[in-house]
């Protein structure tokens, strides 16, 4: 096992070195992005209830919405399979979203007038204090700042969303479950300064004669303005009928797509600088859709012998106390972010951060000397931190232990219980609650408590007048309470090392269970004979591991 643990924690190292020999170059040229949602119908009965599922979800704060004229494109096919890529990309090439995504920014009319009223509400929405103080500097004004919504449109993209697998299923209680496939495919505008000019050159003005009028519609409608397709992902959730059923299983897919595709499309990932210290602030907040608990790495800025910058990695950090900064910008009052440092060395004052989701879940290997179990899984999700690094945690823990033959046999020198094929195995499953304490960011102190079930699974009959092996599962168990300390120790984040103690306390246990336990628990055996003990007492246990978290 010593072994084990020591080539897990070789290559998590291993891994984590490959990675930083990845050099970014991240810059603080984060700009707001635009989206258009479009549902794909399949033609059946469920293309309303997704659609509507679909109208319901608050897409948040972070992307300005385009509302363009198509907002469900129909390919048909059977709902049980996904359409995939090939038959997105032809309905998308047989639309014509990047003109209506142009006109959406434009505020296009029937008659062909256009304005800049929207490039403008959004150049001055996406402006921070910096870019305010850097306008009143320059002495052209804050109103100067419109301008930039002409760099925004490239940022301009269009989510189409599939769903698929839509099926329901009773369990033993008779309740109603919905599964559903969410398939998102992203496409992003093609727009370049030769569309921007030609834009320009079928403006309309009030003082145009009809006929020029006329001309300039001509030449706008023969603008071509493609799409490029930028990411896909798919991802499977389930919801009861009684907490919302398909509507709910939608919603939550949109959530947990949009969570990756921001992994995969780098203009989606907010980069900004670190203003103040003690606690880290930065100047970005719900605006950019920042939450609770979402990781950043912070970068410092290099140059090297020519120089050329670079940047190099300096640690993770945790959104605690998030601002509402929605709003424009003034050059003073917006207000800050706190973050908490998580890992890596000194952060310090105009460092870049830069957006790094991750799941907020680390999963443990660990060997127990004592316990119920002495194999040990145990997976963490961090529920929420604050700017003192007290966080929250949910727990679920499995162990396994296994009784063989041979182990009966050696304690008890033969006899029924050493039957031939004989043996036991105890499967320990629990849930808990964890609260981390950091007394410095490379190490955690996690207090906690859990309620755990010790399930008793016989391979074999093992005594003549018991034949009790299709007992209930209520037979077969036992339940007790947990509570102990775990140590985290970060080696080279976001791998770890723990220890932990804990100790367990039996509250109840099935006859089955009581009845096998007892008797390989004995109580007449002489005191050199306590350590072949084979059954689950309440017991004291240490335990030790790697974690990685994800």
């Amino acid at each position: 096992m010593k072994k084990l643990f020591t080539s897990l924690a070789l290559c998590g190292c291993l891994v984590v070195s490959a990675q930083e020999k990845v050099r970014e170059n991240v810059q603080d040229d984060y700009k707001r992005n635009s989206l258009s949602i479009i549902v794909v119908d399949r033609g059946d009965n469920y293309d309303d209830t997704v659609f509507e599922a679909v109208r319901s979800i608050d897409l948040g704060d972070k992307f300005d919405l385009n509302l363009i004229p198509t907002n469900r494109i129909t390919i048909s096919g059977n709902r049980a399979n996904t359409v995939g890529g090939i038959e997105v990309g032809k309905a998308v090439n047989a639309s014509d979203l990047g003109k209506e995504i142009l006109s959406y920014w434009f505020d296009r009319q029937a008659d062909g007038t256009m304005n800049a009223k929207r490039l403008e509400q959004r150049g001055n929405y996406n402006a921070d204090d910096q870019d305010v103080l850097n306008a009143r500097a320059a002495k052209v004004g804050p109103e100067s700042l419109g301008d930039v919504g002409y760099a925004l449109i490239n940022g301009s993209y269009v989510m189409i969303l599939d769903y698929s697998g839509i099926t329901s299923s009773k369990n033993d209680k008779n309740e109603v479950s919905w599964s559903v496939t969410t398939n998102a495919y992203v496409y992003q505008i093609d727009y370049s300064e030769d569309i921007e000019a030609q834009v320009i050159e079928a403006w309309v003005y009030e003082d145009d004669t009809p006929e020029a009028i006329a001309r300039k519609n001509e030449a706008y409608d023969k603008i071509l303005v493609g799409m490029s397709p930028k990411a896909t992902v798919s991802y499977t959730t389930s919801a009861k009928e009684a907490d919302g059923g398909v509507r709910a299983a939608i919603v939550e897919g949109y959530g947990e797509t949009l969570l990756r595709l921001e992994n995969q499309i780098p203009a989606w990932n907010v980069t900004t600088a670190i203003a103040k210290r003690n606690p880290l602030r930065a100047k970005i907040g719900t605006k950019e859709g920042v939450k609770n608990r979402m990781r950043f790495r912070a970068y410092l800025v290099k140059g090297d012998k020519n120089g050329n910058p670079y940047t190099v990695p300096k640690g993770y950090i945790r959104a605690t106390t998030v601002a509402d900064n929605r709003g424009m910008a003034t050059g003073q009052s917006t207000k800050f972010t706190e973050f908490y440092q998580i890992s890596g060395g000194k952060i310090d004052e105009g460092m870049t951060i830069k957006q790094k989701n991750d799941l907020g879940m680390g999963v443990s290997l660990g060997y127990k000397i004592g316990g119920l179990a002495p194999y040990n899984l145990t997976v963490d999700y961090l529920a929420s931190i604050n700017t003192k690094g007290f966080a929250h945690y949910g727990l679920l823990n499995v162990g396994v232990d296994v009784l063989s033959g041979s182990k009966i046999a050696d304690k008890y020198q033969g006899g029924d219980y050493a039957t031939e094929g004989a043996g036991c195995t105890y499967i320990n499953f629990g849930v808990g609650y964890g609260f981390g304490i950091r007394p410095i960011r490379h190490v955690e102190l996690m207090p906690f408590v859990m309620a755990m079930g010790d399930y008793m699974m016989l391979n074999n009959e093992l005594l003549e007048d018991n034949e009790e092996t299709e007992d209930s599962f209520s037979k077969k168990i036992a339940w007790y309470g947990n509570a102990g300390l775990r140590v985290n120790f970060n080696v080279k984040y976001p791998l770890q090392l723990f220890i932990q103690a804990d100790y367990s306390l039996r509250i109840s246990e099935g006859d089955t269970y009581k009845y096998y336990n007892d008797h390989w628990n004995e109580t007449d055996l002489s005191k050199a004979d306590n350590d072949k003990k084979l059954g689950h007492n309440n017991s004291f246990g240490i335990m030790a591991g790697v974690k990685w978290t994800f």
